[in-house]
């Protein structure tokens, strides 16, 4: 296990020393537009020119509750009751596989 996070450590540097740290990430993915939503910007009957585009707060985990994307009571509340859900029955299914 240990392993493991030492190795995804290192990848983590490797990644950040390639696109040249941490600030630059953050630069180059608010920057990221799809292509479809750049050859139609400035076309008025494409009502998606905001489809893919990222959010001002994409790197906030806490957001407010009215947040429409990703409000603080579903990541605090339902992802932990799912993701316990999900590790448990995962847990069970593979326990009794190899039995």
């Amino acid at each position: 296990m240990g392993e493991w996070v030492v190795g995804a450590f290192i990848l983590m540097i490797m990644g950040f020393n390639k696109v040249g740290g941490y600030e630059e990430l953050q630069h180059r993915y608010m920057s990221a537009y799809p292509n479809t939503t750049l050859a139609h910007m400035n076309d008025e009957n494409y009502s998606y020119t905001d489809c893919g585009i990222p959010p001002s707060n994409s790197y906030n985990l806490i957001r407010p509750a009215d947040d429409g994307d990703l409000p603080w009571p579903g990541v605090f509340i339902g992802l932990t009751i799912s993701s316990v859900w999900y590790w448990c029955s995962d847990q069970v299914s593979g326990r009794g596989m190899s039995l």
